[in-house]
């Protein structure tokens, strides 16, 4: 498993949607953990079209809520 200071990149997440949440996850976590430094190095380490993803995830995220987010990417993979 790949990961980015001790943090996963969950690069082995074959979906991409639940690949993106699982990501901007970490990344809240790293902020909270060490700050917005290593945060955006995190992101950097990702090619522009995942950082692309990610930020589809969070605007998604901040516009339907973190839960609805949740049920719609677990109602997804359980479709798969």
């Amino acid at each position: 498993m790949r990961n980015y200071k001790g943090y996963p990149t969950h690069s082995e997440t074959k979906d991409p949607t639940l690949r993106s949440f699982n990501r901007i996850q970490t990344l809240e976590a790293i902020n909270g953990d060490v700050g917005e430094v290593v945060a955006q190095r995190y992101i950097e380490q990702f090619t522009e079209k995942e950082r692309k993803e990610l930020l589809v995830m969070a605007v998604w995220i901040k516009r339907e809520g973190r839960e609805s987010v949740i049920r719609s990417i677990n109602n997804t993979t359980m479709e798969a």
